[in-house]
């Protein structure tokens, strides 16, 4: 309509209480990343009803979560702070405690991770249609991407403190050295898994004491285990409310949520936030208790046929998720982020931080991380997993193509391989995709 304020309409859409006062930063975080009126626009009017299960506030809540940390980054260049950002994946309650730590010491400090937050909001909520940029064909993590060009290009502030972990790939530690020489005045720290399996634990201890050493050099930090422990206690609860969650769709078997919906609560183990982590355990209580009392009034819900694991959700191609749900497959186990609902382990910080690092099967090798997603399948009779997202990847690439053989060997489940690109949609096919699930969906229905 001409003459809306498109920009409060997104806000208010998503139910900011302070829209007014957040439109000027929205207004221009959207001219610093390209997002135009009309994007804006199409994404209230044709994106989000689409993708999203809008007409539950919880829902609302979980975007809106995601939307005002990304407005955030401009509250940043007015804010003399301490910026630290960290890469995913990582421990989140280690970096929490380096922000309160420095708090406690007077200083104001915040902890980010905006490649990835940008990414999902950007173009899993958004809807942004422009893909990043791959030179010569050559195809990185896209989550890689972002970081470096929003190094590159001045997007978000630059770090005082990057932290990069490469508990997952080499490919994270990598872009992050070559930043080095763009961000002189930041801090480089780096930790990464060692190449032999069974001494992890001590090696990353090491090196997260190490990087704690080089953080103490510039800054006054104190070493408070009980302030680590309350943040620990706090992302514990966190996980238990996404666990609630996954349970509950787990039993009903219905689509008050959709797939895209779950791998944004799964993220929220990733990322980190200015918002406190009590406020998010909140908001996923609140969801799941929407999610109850819709079920419990027999609100229409479409019913899910078969549901399956996935390893993540691709967060920034809703599309994918969709497809999926238009087919009835649910992906409600996401085994990349299995066994995170756990207290404090470990004699002190230090190795708690090293075993939140490896605790998620993304951090642990093969035969571990293959065993642990067989028990997910068989414990909550599932009918299957999703593999194939990451064919790009050097190592997860290869992975994934082991992982199929030894989960349907060992369940006699069906491992669904539907190759695309998990951060970097431009390879994505949605004709093809769901040719594939509808392929899948009739023979399954057809007892083949």
């Amino acid at each position: 309509m001409h003459g809306e304020d498109r920009y409060l309409k997104f806000l208010k859409l998503l139910q900011f209480p302070d829209a007014e006062k957040e439109r000027p930063y929205l207004v221009r975080a959207c001219v610093r990343f390209g997002v135009t009126e009309e994007i804006l626009g199409r994404c209230c009017e044709e994106h989000l009803p689409k993708y999203f299960h809008m007409e539950l506030s919880g829902v609302r809540a979980l975007l809106r979560l995601y939307v005002r940390e990304w407005i955030g980054y401009e509250h940043l260049w007015e804010e003399p702070c301490i910026k630290i950002y960290y890469n995913v994946p990582g421990t989140n309650t280690g970096m929490y405690w380096l922000r309160d730590s420095l708090r406690e010491a007077g200083l104001h400090a915040e902890v980010c991770t905006p490649d990835l937050v940008v990414m999902v909001v950007l173009y899993g909520i958004i809807g942004l249609e422009e893909k990043l940029a791959v030179s010569n064909g050559c195809r990185h993590c896209g989550v890689n991407l972002m970081r470096g060009l929003l190094s590159e290009k001045q997007m978000v502030p630059r770090p005082d403190i990057r932290w990069s972990y490469g508990l997952l790939c080499n490919e994270a530690p990598k872009q992050d050295v070559m930043l080095e020489d763009d961000e002189p005045e930041t801090m480089h720290i780096l930790v990464h898994k060692p190449t032999k399996s069974g001494c992890q634990r001590e090696y990353l201890r090491r090196q997260i004491e190490h990087g704690l050493v080089q953080v103490r050099e510039r800054y006054p930090m104190g070493e408070n285990d009980a302030l680590y422990k309350k943040l620990k206690m706090k992302r514990f609860m966190l996980a238990m409310r996404r666990e609630q969650i996954l349970r509950f769709l787990n039993r009903t078997a219905k689509f008050v949520i959709g797939n895209e919906e779950v791998g944004l609560i799964e993220t929220l183990l990733l990322a980190s936030f200015r918002t406190d982590m009590d406020e998010i355990a909140k908001l996923l209580a609140d969801l799941l208790r929407e999610m109850q009392d819709r079920v419990s009034a027999e609100k229409a819900c479409r019913s899910v046929k078969y549901r399956y694991a996935v390893y993540y959700t691709p967060v920034c191609n809703p599309q994918y998720a969709k497809i999926m749900e238009d087919y009835g497959i649910g992906l409600l186990n996401h085994t990349a982020f299995a066994s995170t609902a756990v207290a404090i382990q470990g004699k002190d910080v230090l190795e708690d931080m090293a075993i939140e690092c490896t605790g998620m099967l993304i951090g642990k090798d093969l035969m571990e991380e293959a065993e642990k997603i067989c028990e997910i399948i068989q414990k909550n009779r599932l009918d299957g997993l999703v593999l194939g997202m990451f064919p790009f990847d050097r190592w997860m690439g290869a992975l994934q193509n082991l992982l199929q053989k030894i989960v349907e060997e060992r369940t006699g489940k069906h491992v669904l391989m539907y190759e695309t690109d998990f951060w970097n949609q431009e390879v994505f096919t949605g004709d093809r995709m769901e040719s594939v699930v509808e392929t899948l969906v009739l023979s399954r229905e057809a007892g083949k």
